[in-house]
């Protein structure tokens, strides 16, 4: 659950990538590689969208269409912890699978949605 994520590097001793389910809408996410690489600030993350983080690259999370935030606005997702890639590989196919989705596929291998 999170208020508002400005950019942020995450130095904690953890694994490496969080594996990130949105459970709202109304919210995007942006990290290091969509400014320097596709230079654009984020990605909307509407509900059931599956992304990745890794923690050592400066991400955000913030309400899309807000400026400033709301008082009440809250994002809520589920997240796994995952120290590779490909245990990040596995336990997304798993996740996927449990859920009774399939890929919605995007040109952003960061990014899924799923379908149910």
């Amino acid at each position: 659950m999170a208020r508002h994520a400005p950019p942020h590097v995450d130095f904690a001793d953890l694994p490496r990538f969080l594996l990130t389910l949105s459970c709202v809408d109304g919210w995007s996410f942006g990290d290091a590689l969509d400014s320097r690489r596709l230079h654009r600030s984020g990605v909307v993350v509407p509900t059931g969208t599956l992304f990745v983080v890794d923690i050592r690259e400066c991400h955000w999370l913030i309400p899309r269409d807000m400026s400033p935030p709301a008082d009440d606005a809250v994002w809520f997702g589920l997240q796994w912890y995952c120290n590779t890639p490909s245990e990040l590989k596995r336990r997304s196919r798993e996740l996927v699978d449990r859920l009774g989705g399939s890929w919605k596929e995007s040109d952003d291998t960061r990014y899924r949605r799923i379908k149910p």
